[in-house]
């Protein structure tokens, strides 16, 4: 590929370079060949939890799904777009069978791609700085989570329309296109209806229209040009900020909460605030921009020479960036880079719950700042060996691929976001209908799960309820701090290892009695009884009293029944055929208005 770098305003299309059309197809169809190595062939695996909790609030009608663009999502977020759409038009046919919504999610990311070489193109005219930038767009690291899921779909979603209101934007400006000019305010909208990071887009247009004005002579001039350009869009973002935060009060977002520096946070706190911590997101956020592992990024890195040559990869970057701002290419460079802090600056705010996958659009700037830095240094070698230079990149780029694979390949499997929380969503359901393919009417499950919560995996209870189809079924997490009503016949399943083992016939839930003291004692006139004998329960002090006794048969479960003490505080029973035999513990009794037990001080009676 040849032709000099030029911006996409001002210059005549005719420096673009412009490889056969065979050539772009052969690239995409490659960069498909890639997609579907690092991220397409695990379609197959199950839901991780965010999705699992969008599948369970999916809209059930036109009229649900209406309604969420005027209230908020049970998650607290405002994205209408986003948030319930491919899994309400999908879950009808689709239930729980993973691979119809993976489709969404790869057509999606591809879209973005395009669009990635798009921007790229527009801002130099190069298809082999679109190339690159579009290639690195797609091997990166935040990738495993992108496109992992329908759970990441508003990540997605915005991303792709933020891309294209630049685009539309940069169109305007380059040849007065009213149509696109209006085309990138509603695409701006749309991206606001799929996720709150896109209220950087404005400052996004300000800086394309300061850098890229192929009309205004003066600075001032470009100024002003750029104000008027985008307060349109800024008129859309107030009203937008007004029914999100003033009216809706996504997440109970607060200005001066966000200003309160003093405030001691929990890690996963999704809370922004501005303090130091957000300086030292940035530079975390700048070593994941080019996929070089820190903080809970590096369980899944791969050998020592990997990462070496990724900081290689850094430093030359750098290197080759420092020329290219002495040349007409640097506004793409600057573009770029003004890009990447602008769309990062939202999720640097979130100081304890700031994660890999909020760099996914701000890679995007980065792409085009290293295309442009290796389209320079192609070209330099080009100048005296062409194969080399061609050589030189694919080597480069290659490398990236080589170091990031194993990388995705980690998050992909063993992620707690995504690889993990899916197998434990998987196994602990398969292991569920295996042990009780029907449930009873009415059931309620208790997991004992404090050592491997399953909570969040499950959407306290959700994929149960989808799974069997009923909304009769009560979930309990022991994780989570539930309670079981010791009387309650639930199912209780432990969990081993992220497996299910049935524990109901074995558990004993006097855990969860509450005990008061009492000079109530409870007696027994005989210890062994068989067919045909009586004898008598009495508890000195209670008068006819309706009580809850609590008794085991051996090792057997924790079991219930109710009584009534007659005036002199007994009540008879007849030994029938039909009595199981074993040996009764009375372990406690509660009065029928109390919610307190009073030991029964394991009296036992034995029936032969």
């Amino acid at each position: 590929m040849s032709g000099a770098n030029a911006s996409p305003t001002g210059r005549s299309q005719q420096v673009m370079d412009r490889p056969r059309l065979p050539l772009i197809i052969g690239f995409f169809a490659l960069l498909l060949v890639v997609d579907w190595f690092l991220y397409f062939r695990h379609a197959g695996h199950f839901f991780q939890g965010d999705t699992i909790f969008l599948l369970n609030h999916r809209a059930t009608s036109i009229s649900g799904f209406l309604k969420e663009f005027v209230t908020l999502n049970p998650s607290g977020w405002y994205r209408p777009l986003a948030n319930e759409l491919f899994e309400s038009i999908l879950y009808p046919f689709a239930g729980l069978q993973p691979i119809p919504y993976r489709i969404p999610v790869y057509v999606v990311f591809f879209a973005i791609s395009i669009a990635v070489y798009a921007l790229a193109l527009k801002l130099t005219l190069r298809h082999l700085t679109a190339a690159l930038a579009a290639f690195f767009f797609s091997i990166h690291n935040v990738n495993a989570y992108t496109t992992y899921d329908l759970g990441f779909i508003p990540e997605l979603q915005y991303t792709l329309f933020y891309l294209v209101a630049v685009l539309c934007f940069l169109r305007y400006f380059e040849n007065g296109n009213r149509t696109a000019y209006v085309l990138s305010l509603v695409i701006f909208i749309a991206g606001l209806l799929s996720k709150e990071a896109a209220v950087t887009l404005p400052g996004t247009l300000f800086v394309a229209a300061i850098l890229y004005d192929p009309v205004s002579k003066t600075f001032r001039a470009r100024l002003s040009r750029a104000m008027r350009s985008i307060t349109p869009h800024a008129l859309v973002l107030v009203a937008y900020l007004f029914l999100a935060i003033g009216y809706l009060q996504v997440q109970g977002f607060s200005i001066a909460r966000m200003f309160d520096s003093s405030q001691e946070l929990n890690y996963g706190d999704y809370v922004p605030v501005v303090n130091g911590a957000v300086l030292k997101n940035a530079d975390v956020a700048l070593s994941w921009a080019f996929n070089l592992p820190r903080g809970s990024w590096k369980e899944w890195q791969a050998d020592s020479g990997v990462l070496g040559y990724l900081k290689f990869f850094r430093i030359l970057a750098f290197a080759l960036i420092v020329p290219v701002l002495f040349r007409t290419e640097r506004r793409a460079i600057l573009f770029g880079w003004i890009f990447f802090w602008i769309t990062v600056f939202p999720g640097l705010l979130l100081v304890a719950h700031f994660l890999p996958y909020y760099l996914f659009l701000p890679v995007a700037g980065l792409s085009v700042v290293l295309g442009s830095a290796f389209t320079w240094l192609h070209d330099r070698i080009h100048q005296y060996r062409p194969i080399l230079a061609a050589a030189v990149v694919v080597l480069l780029f290659g490398g990236v691929l080589y170091s990031t694979h194993p990388t995705i390949q980690g998050n992909i499997r063993h992620n707690t976001l995504l690889g993990a929380s899916s197998a434990i969503a998987s196994n602990t359901l398969s292991d569920l209908k295996a042990l009780y393919p029907v449930l009873p009417k009415d059931a309620t499950i208790y997991f004992s799960d404090s050592i491997s919560p399953l909570g969040w995996h499950h959407d306290f209870g959700g994929l149960i309820r989808m799974a069997y189809g009923t909304d009769d079924i009560s979930a309990v997490y022991a994780s989570n701090g539930d309670l079981l009503p010791p009387e309650s016949q639930a199912l209780v399943l432990d969990v081993q290892n992220g497996r299910l083992v049935d524990e109901t016939a074995r558990f004993n839930p006097d855990r969860f009695m509450k005990f008061s003291k009492s000079d109530l004692v409870l007696n027994l006139s005989r210890d062994e009884v068989q067919v045909g004998d009586e004898y008598t329960l009495s508890i000195v002090g209670l008068h006819q009293t309706v009580l809850r006794i609590a008794y085991t048969i051996g090792e057997g479960p924790l079991r219930f029944f109710d009584l009534r003490l007659n005036e002199e505080g007994k009540v008879t029973f007849t030994v029938e055929a039909r009595t199981p035999k074993g040996d009764y513990t009375f372990w406690a009794f509660r009065l029928q208005d109390s919610h307190e037990w009073i030991h029964g001080d394991h009296r036992k009676l034995r029936v032969r």
